[in-house]
């Protein structure tokens, strides 16, 4: 069985081609191939991808259809269905050139929480958690419990709606990340609003905690809903959250559209005057207490649902890109699983499992996982390249690294990275201002040789996708500044043999020559566009940016010989 399955919301599309019989995946975010980041693409998009591959499905399985004009769920609890539109059908089947009637609509969120399946080790699944940073139509949260078992044939052919006992949680008015990007916005931060909240994270370890402000809010919830309604107005909805005592949990008592109660946490012009930057203490204090106080209630949201610290629970969506408060989460669920992908390009991954889980097929395989972008495929550089990439970053060069297949989400893993050593006092500042041009204030990323990140930090178990946000150890900061934030943090990458042996044996050249196993590893991209799918987008970086060196494949280009580059 052939499978298509793609996203073509407002931002971030992406479609995923799958065959059964040979499990050969292919995956494409419209971004890399147009060099627009968060590109929304049409049909067209996706049929010049198939054309590429010569594929034509059997099965076709999509999510947010609305904004193409291609149908969409049309209740809470319809978390997909088969699609009967006659119309819609059609003009699928004509701009794609297939000939199918199965033909499947999937709900955003539950997109979400089966894009997870292929990185848990079994079929059972205990949770699936989705909080979007943005939302979609319907709801910004959803919590379903043994998701499998809620996609059933059945349902289908009987024409009635999903097994409703097994969404826990279905709520709209809960948005985490705009209040975030709220703040961005007075920031006057640049590029899209989208990106605004992952900016602010970096942000949250130059402030203070204001506990005045946490037990203001604390006592603004317990006044009831009168008074919220006269005094809290905004575009900004919240969930249905009070305090009992020292603990944040759901107040099933506030109807839904009066959860507006939290205007204070955006409202900056009430709590300090401009400047709304780092400069103004003031300012930075309130930002990072509104990032502390949203993690509590994502915490809590999990803990009052999820009772048992042992459950399996995936976790996905655009919040769950975030380094600071999936670490709470981590501290609580051990069985917690957040994919590379956890934001909307990586729905198409879920179009592809609903069908899979679906038809009882086999589970898929993901042998060079998260590498499966559809672009460039390089013959390796050998040893000696390698040796002078790693003699470049032991000299302090900045280094341009292309190999292989791209990553799919939005962080570099190892394939296309702009890599440096992380010992250099201003290395975060040489990076910032000369390659990425971006804000000071936002940190770079470690990769790490797994064997050795217990002893250079707090992580005693794998962390590949750059995922969560621990703590550097004291005997190592001062040995790895530019890889280690204001308040010690690191967004760890832990790199092993099997996952990416190419990477593991440049860094472990570097561990030998320096006694550091690590490198700083950042996204192949100049600030405000995509990471780079093409070798010419490299060398013209290279060209057009300050810094040394970029490997493509086997071979490796100098800035000082830019001349000669073709």
């Amino acid at each position: 069985m052939k499978i298509l399955g793609f996203y073509l919301g407002g931002h971030d599309s992406s479609a995923v081609i799958y065959d059964d019989n040979t499990s050969e995946i292919k995956y494409l975010k419209s971004e890399r191939w147009v060099g627009v980041k968060h590109h929304h693409a049409n049909l067209e998009w996706i049929n010049q991808f198939m054309k590429k591959h010569n594929f034509v499905p059997d099965v076709i399985v999509y999510s947010d259809g609305n904004r193409n004009k291609l149908g969409k769920c049309s209740s809470p609890h319809e978390l997909y269905k088969k699609q009967d539109d006659i119309e819609i059908v059609n003009k699928l089947n004509k701009n794609l050139n297939t000939n199918t009637e199965e033909i499947y609509l999937v709900d955003h969120h539950f997109t979400h929480i089966l894009s997870c399946w292929p990185l848990v080790d079994t079929d059972e699944v205990d949770y699936g958690v989705t909080i979007d940073g943005s939302g979609d139509w319907t709801e910004r949260v959803t919590i379903i419990k043994n998701p499998k078992d809620v996609v059933d044939k059945k349902y289908l052919e009987a024409g009635v709606k999903t097994k409703v006992e097994n969404i826990l949680v279905k709520m709209q008015d809960f948005n985490p990340s705009g209040v975030l990007t709220q703040l961005g916005v007075r920031m006057k931060l640049y590029g899209s609003k989208i990106d605004m909240a992952g900016k602010i994270m970096g942000a949250y370890a130059y402030g203070n905690l204001d506990q005045d402000f946490i037990d203001n809010i604390k006592e603004k919830l317990t006044d009831g809903l009168s008074g919220i309604n006269q005094r809290l107005q905004t575009d900004i909805q919240w969930s249905d959250f009070k305090w009992d005592g020292d603990k944040l949990v759901t107040n099933d008592n506030i109807p839904d559209k009066a959860k507006d109660y939290l205007m204070d946490m955006i409202d900056v012009r009430n709590l300090c005057e401009p400047p709304y930057d780092l400069d103004n203490q003031t300012f930075v204090d309130y930002l990072t207490t509104n990032h502390h106080l949203i993690g509590e209630i994502i915490r809590d949201l999990f803990l009052d649902t999820i009772t048992d610290k042992d459950s399996i629970v995936t976790y996905s969506g655009g919040t769950a890109q975030n380094t600071v408060w999936n670490e709470i989460l981590f501290s609580h669920f051990k069985n917690l699983h957040i994919p590379p992908h956890a934001y909307d390009g990586g729905l198409s991954l879920g179009c592809v499992e609903f069908a899979r889980i679906l038809f009882d097929l086999k589970k898929m395989k993901f042998d060079n996982f998260p590498f499966i972008q559809d672009d460039k495929e390089l013959t390796e550089p050998d040893e000696a390249t390698i040796d002078e990439v790693v003699d470049l970053l032991v000299d302090g060069k900045i280094v341009g690294w292309f190999q292989g297949a791209g990553e799919v989400g939005p962080r570099a893993l190892g394939n296309r990275s702009i890599l440096m050593h992380p010992g250099l006092k201003d290395g975060k500042d040489i990076i910032n201002e000369r390659v990425k041009h971006r804000e000071y204030w936002r940190p770079f990323a470690p990769s790490v040789l797994e064997e050795h990140a217990h002893e250079w930090f707090t992580l005693n178990e794998p962390s590949p996708y750059m995922l969560r946000a621990v703590t550097t150890r004291e005997n190592k900061r001062d040995i790895i500044p530019s890889v280690t934030h204001k308040d010690y943090s690191s967004r760890v990458q832990t790199i092993s043999k099997e996952q990416n042996n190419l990477y593991y044996t440049l860094i472990k050249k570097f561990y030998d020559k320096t006694g550091i196993p690590l490198v700083l590893n950042t996204s192949l991209n100049d600030g405000g566009y995509p990471i780079f799918s093409h070798r010419e987008q490299c060398i013209n970086f290279l060209k057009n940016s300050d810094f040394d060196a970029m490997c493509i494949g086997s071979k490796l280009y100098y800035k000082d010989s830019i001349d000669d580059i073709k």
